[in-house]
């Protein structure tokens, strides 16, 4: 599948999903920043007008509908992607802006630009807010920065320079705390963390894609080599388990983080330079943009490819809403949903292989840790909520500072959830002769049970905190025995099995 977008009348300089995997931003040098759907080759609305010279960066907020860009005329834009507006202040700069990106919680924009002397730096934070400046220049670079890019968890920053080097900052002290990171011959040119935070990835103009670990500044492994010219971008997928560049040479190509090989042959539906590469929620699908100006999706990864990259798991969460049954089936494996029956919402009665519900439990089982390993617990005041399951958050958690992202995320899916699963119930039950769907649909409405009752105990108890933590651990070892039970279909349990699974065994007898 591959669906080229053309439109554009100049270079493509930058191009992002949206969280939800819908839609696919670009910026320009023809000064516009364009809109396209992800699931056929038509644009969505109007060109987005407003910059006076050539367009440099897009960046998609992870929690709402904006849209920023930067560009050669010194200003960072925010968009509004539901009206194709601009929108409130335009953030104004002394310098022009090569790269710009959202923190996790959408509050900040990390910007990186034009080297300026004597004020010897092109990395600055802002306030989504106000509009305002967060931080002055972070000083530490000595030339242009190419890229930015926050951690998972919003606390660091890592930043690319044509100064050869990579610098890790402190958001919060605003100071690097770590660089600089010594290895490329020649200019930065891409950087970003891994969804677990524990790698650092670059590419450069020495053709060479590197790894880093951010506790040291050490590389990890060899530089990954194959590109043949300037390697522009780079990317990690959702699972961190593969990485994607675009260069020069005018291919994407996939590389295997275990391996550090490349998975595929090169992609090469570009006639001209792949200035930048981005996955897509879901992680079967690579947007890139080029000089060619367009932009092109396609897919990378088929689901068994994908489902078998288990052994890393997404620690980046943010507020995805599911894929509406018109829209490309395939792709909806991208909602990692923080319920115990997240895993249920996104199976279709027209998926083929058992696989298909493999990375929903995967990923269920990620975010139950996430939350549990979060350094905010819930509140007493904000456990109890009526009508969302399991977790029992709040709506409307954007007014709680006390709850991180993740918990704000969680709260919006939990609805969308409940909305969805007497239809995909229904679904299910027309194709109850298989034995694959079965035992899926029995162990679906099991842990939706399981998540009624958690809620209730929940409004009951004393100490819902630590009721929390008791009953998200039981549901996590409970969906990893039904990861177990999809992987070996004709098994029978044993009496260390806990009756769930024993129920969703019985079905295929």
């Amino acid at each position: 599948m591959m669906i080229t977008h053309e439109g554009h009348t100049d270079w493509v300089t930058s191009v992002a999903f949206s969280p939800d995997g819908k839609s696919v931003v670009s910026g320009s040098y023809d000064i516009t920043v364009r809109m396209w759907n992800a699931n056929s080759s038509s644009p969505i609305g109007k060109p987005l007008e407003g910059h006076s010279y050539s367009v440099n960066s897009v960046s998609y907020s992870p929690l709402d509908n904006l849209i920023a860009s930067g560009s050669y005329d010194d200003t960072i834009r925010l968009w509004d992607s539901s009206t194709g507006r601009q929108s409130g202040d335009i953030l104004k700069g002394d310098h022009y802006f090569l790269s710009v990106a959202f923190s996790p919680d959408a509050k900040l924009i990390g910007s990186g630009g034009n080297y300026s002397s004597p004020v010897g730096s092109a990395v600055q934070l802002w306030d989504v807010q106000t509009r305002k400046a967060a931080s002055g220049p972070l000083t530490g670079h000595t030339g242009h920065v190419w890229s930015v890019s926050f951690s998972p968890d919003g606390t660091r920053l890592v930043s690319g320079s044509e100064d050869k080097t990579i610098l890790v900052w402190d958001v919060e002290r605003k100071k690097h705390i770590l660089g600089p990171l010594k290895g490329h011959t020649d200019w930065v040119r891409s950087v970003g963390f891994s969804p677990d935070s524990a790698q650092i990835v670059s590419c450069s103009l020495d053709h060479t894609i590197r790894l880093w670990d951010p506790r040291t500044g050490q590389p990890i492994g060899n530089p990954y080599i194959g590109h043949t010219n300037t390697v522009n971008s780079v990317c990690f997928s959702p699972r961190g388990t593969y990485l994607a560049s675009g260069s020069l040479d005018k291919t994407i190509r996939l590389w295997d983080v275990r391996t550090g090989r490349q998975v595929e042959e090169p992609f090469v539906e570009h006639t001209n330079s792949v200035t930048s590469v981005a996955f897509s929620p879901c992680g079967q699908f690579v947007a890139s943009g080029s000089n060619d100006s367009k932009v092109i999706i396609r897919r990378v990864l088929d689901e068994d490819q994908y489902s078998a990259a288990d052994d890393v798991e997404p620690q980046e969460v943010t507020s995805r809403m599911q894929m509406s049954d018109e829209d490309d089936p395939d792709c909806s494996l991208e909602l990692q949903m923080a319920t115990n029956q997240a895993f249920v919402q996104e199976v279709r009665k027209d998926s083929e292989s058992d696989n298909d519900i493999e990375p929903q439990i995967v990923g269920t089982m990620s975010l139950i840790r996430d939350v549990l390993n979060s350094s905010v617990s819930p509140s007493a005041e904000s456990v109890v909520a009526p009508g969302v399951p399991f977790l029992g958050l709040e709506t409307g958690l954007k007014t709680l500072s006390n709850l991180e992202p993740k918990k704000e995320a969680i709260a919006i899916q939990s609805q969308s959830i409940e909305a969805e699963l007497p239809g995909l119930k229904g679904d299910l039950t027309e194709d109850a002769n298989t034995s694959r769907n079965r035992p899926i649909l029995q162990a679906g409405q099991n842990l939706k049970e399981e998540a009624l009752a958690l809620e209730l105990q929940m409004r009951e108890t004393n100490d819902p905190e630590l009721d929390f933590i008791d009953r998200a651990n039981e549901i996590l070892d409970e969906v990893e025995e039904l990861l177990q039970l999809i992987h070996m279909p004709n098994a029978r349990a044993d009496s260390s099995h806990r009756p769930l699974l024993d129920m969703s065994l019985s079905v295929l007898a």
